[in-house]
C-alpha cells in the first residue's frame, strides 16, 4: 500500500495570496525575450499539454510536436518540427509529417520527443485502433529516431526495437517517457489492456530501453526489454517520468472510488531499474470535491537529479481555503517526501504550470491563468521552496488576446527530463492558442524565450 503523506515534517508551510510586489516592479526574475515564435498556425488542440513536453531544446533548434488540424478530423497527420532557437540566426526550420491513412485508426497521441547528447531525436507515439461494436480501443507503440542527428526530416521507424509480446501487447494511450541525464537509458511507462480481459484493464507496465551495447559502447537506438508490471491495475493517467540514477520516479493522476464518489488525486511511484517497486505515496487531498493533481516533476538542480520538485495543484470545487499551489520535494535515494511551501491563490490563478530553477534561493512557477481578465502566463517567482519573499504577475507579451488569439488551452516547457539542452539564464515555454473567428476550432502553437534572473546577457 502506498504511504499517505499527511503534512510536512521538515519545512515551513507558508500560505498567502500574493500580489505583484517589488520583484515585479523591478522587471522581475522572469521576462519575455524577443517576439513570440509561431511554430505552426493550424494544429489541433494539444491534448495533455499541461503534462507532456511538446517542445524540446537542442544546441541550435527548438523542436516541437503537434497534430495538424483538419475539419474532417481524419486522417490523422502528426508533425515533428524544428525551428531556430533564436529567429534570424540562419538556422533552418523543418517539419516531418506522418500521415495515418488506415481507416481503423481512431485516436493517437501527439508525438513525445526525447533528445540524447549525441543530438539524435527519439519520438514515441501511441496509435489506437477501433474494435467493431466496442467502445474500447487497442493501442500500439511506435518509435522513431533521426538517422542524421538533429534533423527531424530524417526520422525513421525503429518500432521493432520495442518487443511486442503477450500478455502485454496492447495499450491505453496514457504514456510518457523519461531519459537519464547521460542519455544511456530510457523508461517508457504505459497502461496495458487486452481485448479478451486476460490483462486487467489499465495494468501499469514499464519498458526499459538502453543504448549501451555488449562491447561497452553506445548505439544510436534504444533497445527495449520486455515490459514489466510495476503496480497493480489502476487508473494512473498523465504520468510524469524522471529517469534517475536511483530508479524511475513516476507521478500521475490516480483515479479511485471513495464511497460512491470517483476521486482523482496524485500518486508517486518509485520503481528500481530492476522493475521492482521501491516506494509509493499519495499526496494529501482535501475531502471536498476537486482536482488534486500534479502535472510537473522537475530536478531540483540541473546537474543532480536525485531530488525532484513536484508541483501539486489543489483546486477545490467547494472550498477556497483548499485551493492552492503546493511545492513538494522528493529525495529519491532516501524516499523522503516533504511539503516545502503552499501558495494559496484565487481560482482564476489556479491553472496548471511548470517550475523552473533560477538560482540557489530563487525559482519560478509559470502557469496559464484566466483570472487577470485575459489568458495570461503568470509568473510566481522568488524563494518558492524556502521561506523568503514571492511575487506574482503576468508576463508582458504573453497574453493570448493581446497576440490576436481567442484563448490559451495549456502550457508546456522545454524540460530536462526529456533531454532538453538547458541554460541557467533562459528557458522556453509554449502554448496552444485558439485562433480567432466564429466557429474556428484550429489552434496555433506559439513559443516564447524567457530570461531568468536579473537583466543580463541573455536579454540581448
Amino acid at each position: 500500500m502506498p504511504v499517505r503523506i499527511a503534512f510536512a515534517t521538515a519545512c515551513v508551510l507558508a500560505a498567502a495570496t500574493l500580489p505583484p510586489a517589488a520583484l515585479a516592479e523591478e522587471g522581475g526574475l522572469v521576462r519575455v525575450l524577443g517576439e513570440p515564435m509561431v511554430l505552426h498556425s493550424n494544429i489541433r488542440e494539444q491534448w495533455g499539454i499541461h503534462t507532456y513536453a511538446y517542445i524540446l531544446t537542442g544546441e541550435d533548434h527548438l523542436y516541437w510536436s503537434a497534430e495538424a488540424y483538419s475539419d474532417e478530423r481524419k486522417p490523422h497527420e502528426l508533425l515533428v518540427g524544428q525551428s531556430p532557437l533564436r529567429p534570424g540566426s540562419g538556422v533552418d526550420s523543418k517539419v516531418w509529417r506522418l500521415r495515418l491513412d488506415d481507416p481503423t485508426v481512431d485516436t493517437i497521441t501527439v508525438p513525445q520527443m526525447i533528445r540524447t547528447p549525441d543530438g539524435h531525436i527519439h519520438v514515441f507515439l501511441c496509435v489506437n485502433y477501433k474494435l467493431p461494436g466496442r467502445s474500447m480501443h487497442l493501442g500500439t507503440i511506435r518509435y522513431y529516431r533521426t538517422s542524421t542527428p538533429g534533423d527531424v526530416t530524417t526520422l525513421v521507424d525503429r518500432s521493432d526495437r520495442i518487443p511486442v509480446v503477450k500478455p502485454y501487447d496492447n495499450f491505453h494511450t496514457r504514456t510518457n517517457v523519461g531519459v537519464t541525464r547521460d542519455g544511456k537509458r530510457l523508461a517508457l511507462v504505459i497502461l496495458a489492456i487486452s481485448e479478451d480481459g486476460t490483462v486487467p484493464f489499465n495494468t501499469p507496465v514499464i519498458f526499459f530501453g538502453s543504448r549501451e551495447t555488449d562491447d561497452g559502447g553506445l548505439g544510436e537506438d534504444f533497445v527495449f526489454q520486455e515490459p514489466i508490471k510495476y503496480a497493480e491495475p489502476m487508473d494512473f493517467f498523465y504520468p510524469q517520468v524522471a529517469a534517475t540514477p536511483d530508479g524511475v520516479v513516476i507521478v500521475g493522476q490516480y483515479g479511485h472510488k471513495v464511497g460512491e464518489r470517483t476521486r482523482h488525486t496524485t500518486r508517486l511511484v518509485h520503481v528500481g531499474w530492476d522493475g521492482k517497486q521501491k516506494f509509493s505515496a499519495d499526496l494529501p487531498a482535501d475531502e471536498s470535491d476537486g482536482n488534486y493533481w500534479c502535472f510537473d516533476l522537475h530536478p531540483l538542480e540541473l546537474s543532480d537529479w536525485s531530488k525532484l520538485v513536484l508541483c501539486h495543484n489543489k483546486y477545490s470545487h467547494t472550498s477556497d481555503e483548499a485551493t492552492g499551489h503546493e511545492f513538494w520535494l522528493y529525495d529519491a535515494p532516501t524516499h523522503a517526501l516533504t511539503l516545502r511551501r503552499t501558495i494559496q491563490a484565487s481560482r482564476g490563478l489556479m491553472g496548471y504550470g511548470k517550475w523552473t530553477p533560477i538560482s540557489e534561493n530563487a525559482s519560478a512557477f509559470l502557469n496559464g491563468v484566466w483570472g487577470t481578465g485575459k489568458h495570461d502566463i503568470y509568473s510566481w517567482e522568488g524563494d518558492i521552496l524556502g521561506e523568503g519573499d514571492i511575487s506574482g504577475s503576468p508576463l508582458t507579451g504573453a497574453a493570448a488576446e493581446d497576440l490576436g488569439y481567442a484563448r490559451r488551452a495549456g502550457l508546456c516547457i522545454a524540460h530536462p527530463l526529456q533531454g532538453s539542452v538547458m541554460s541557467s539564464d533562459e528557458v522556453y515555454v509554449a502554448s496552444d492558442l485558439q485562433n480567432e473567428g466564429d466557429g474556428v476550432k484550429s489552434h496555433s502553437f506559439v513559443a516564447w524565450r524567457l530570461g531568468l534572473g536579473r537583466v543580463g546577457a541573455s536579454d540581448e
